[in-house]
């Protein structure tokens, strides 16, 4: 053989090497059988394509055992019929067609699929193309990179009479084909009995290839019969193109508990397009939308309190809070287990002092887990500075809540001077927290009668005085004509401050007055019996 035929041959075999290498994927059997007691055990990419090349599979069912990362498939190509031309594919998705479709189980456990890439120009792209009665669960998708024509999402392109739980897509673009293309973030359509629960959208960005495409986190429910429910769900996306909603586009279904945070949007629907369903309890960020036009904006700063969501009836078991995830916004308890759930949030904490005792008053707006409050009490000293605390009593908490619930305790022997009070909340769990402090003096610093209160009152109302110093007090209550009615008080008060409950019922309604004297104070109110 010449030199020449030697090295075209070797030219030729190098660039077979090369081509195999590039253009082919290798798919890996994985262990199991495939049923529900023994799944296949899904832990690389290679056993994530054998899924595809097999549609008799589609009915099985599969659990991801390991992280898999799926940047190689952005290499992967395909070739048309005639084998000479390729253009870009990346990962064939499991499912589709009408035909051959995904109806199995597949669950991710929670690992992470990394750099999924697929460009398709037909129908039913994402890691599942077209699902009719599957169940697809705990998978979270970091980076996809997809182009379909039609029925395009990250976790699904078309999802019917199946469910998808707790699943997640984080960082990358899915852009859209055709004209009235249903793309989402999540799943580009769902229809007829499809049941989406605790999903999630972050920084993905959602485009439109064409004019006209229906576009969401959950893209398109359009189908007037459709009864999809998507609930407890949310995205915090960016959409920059024409045709984009929010979270859903056309919602034929209904959607409940959801929220979404996204950027001027270019006035397609903040939240959804076209809704000729039912959509309950939703929000999203009308500032960072640019967007008032629907009926369930809010502030950023009430899509950051965590106050809004329990009011609105949101499962504080499913939902959590913490300035450090998500920029405050909620999010799902799955996503960090570990982490805060909507609080025991303090909305007062009062101290008043009454003949001489301290009480205290408190409200929480929501509470979960909550074990109770430690009533603890220190003195504050003339420089000002707060010494240790002690545990003067305790109150057992409600445990979950979503309304508000009212506390009281009375210190019955406060110090004299400044006294400052704390609550120490206390978790099931034993975890706690401090509460904000609140101060009383214990001894007034002048003599003074205060205004009853309710005032005009039937029949009874209260009446409020303070003795600086030990002195005989005297309240006596006169008709409008100044004739004295009834004695009130009378007697030796140590300082202090006092209340008392004047009840009226044997009196005829009118404008009375009492006065009070204590050594050389005096002073006169008015109050109005109606009956």
């Amino acid at each position: 053989m010449s030199s020449v035929s030697q090295r075209v041959s070797f030219i030729i075999l190098f660039a077979a090497i090369i081509s195999q290498s590039l253009f082919s994927q290798t798919a890996v059997q994985p262990l199991g059988s495939g049923t529900a007691n023994d799944p296949y055990q899904i832990d690389s990419l290679a056993n994530l394509y054998w899924i595809t090349q097999d549609t008799s599979l589609w009915s099985s069912y599969f659990l991801q055992t390991a992280d898999i990362d799926a940047s190689p498939t952005s290499t992967w190509f395909y070739y048309n019929a005639g084998g000479s031309n390729y253009y870009y594919k990346g990962f064939p998705p499991i499912g589709n067609s009408y035909t051959t479709y995904f109806s199995g189980t597949y669950d991710g456990g929670g690992h992470t699929i990394t750099g999924l890439y697929s460009y398709l120009s037909d129908h039913y792209e994402g890691l599942f193309g077209r699902c009719i009665g599957a169940t697809i669960k705990n998978v979270r998708l970091i980076n996809v990179n997809l182009k379909t024509g039609n029925y395009g999402g990250g976790v699904a392109g078309y999802l019917q009479q199946g469910s998808m739980s707790n699943c997640s897509v984080i960082g990358g673009t899915v852009l859209g084909g055709a004209a009235f293309s249903p793309v989402g973030s999540l799943v580009g359509q769902s229809r007829l009995g499809t049941i989406i629960d605790q999903c999630y959208s972050l920084n993905v960005d959602v485009l439109a290839g064409n004019s006209g495409e229906f576009i969401g986190a959950v893209g398109d429910g359009s189908n007037p019969s459709s009864t999809t429910i998507v609930s407890n769900c949310y995205c915090i996306d960016t959409t920059t193109t024409e045709s984009t909603s929010g979270f859903v586009c056309d919602n034929w279904g209904t959607v409940n508990n959801c929220y979404t945070v996204y950027g001027d949007n270019g006035g397609f629907g903040p939240f959804y397009y076209s809704n000729s369903g039912t959509i309950t309890n939703c929000f999203y960020d009308e500032q960072t939308a640019n967007d008032t036009s629907q009926s369930f904006g809010i502030t950023t700063a009430q899509m950051k309190s965590n106050s809004t969501f329990i009011n609105a009836g949101w499962d504080s078991n499913i939902w959590y809070m913490d300035n450090n995830i998500n920029s405050g916004y909620p999010y799902l308890a799955w996503q960090n287990s570990g982490g805060t759930p909507l609080p025991v949030e303090l909305s007062t904490f009062t101290a008043d002092i009454l003949n001489n005792k301290v009480e205290l008053q408190w409200q929480t707006a929501t509470e979960v887990n909550n074990y109770g409050f430690e009533v603890q009490r220190t003195i504050q000293n003339s420089k000002l500075k707060i010494q240790n605390f002690e545990k003067i009593g305790f109150v057992k908490g409600n445990g979950n809540s979503n309304s508000p619930k009212n506390y009281s305790f009375i210190d019955d022997n406060p110090p004299s001077g400044t006294v400052v009070y704390r609550l120490k909340q206390i978790d099931n769990d034993g975890n706690f927290k401090y509460s904000q402090i609140v101060t009383v003096n214990s001894l007034p610093t002048k003599f003074e009668l205060f205004q009853n209160y309710p005032n005009p009152f039937n029949p009874t109302t209260v009446i409020q005085y303070s003795v600086p110093i030990e002195s005989y007090v005297i309240i006596k209550l006169y008709d409008e004509l100044g004739r004295e009615v009834k004695t009130l008080v009378a007697g030796n008060k140590t300082a202090g401050k006092y209340r008392f409950y004047f009840d009226g019922t044997k009196l005829a309604s009118g404008i009375y007055f009492y006065r009070i004297k204590a050594g050389s104070f005096s002073d006169l109110k008015k109050l109005v019996l109606l009956k």
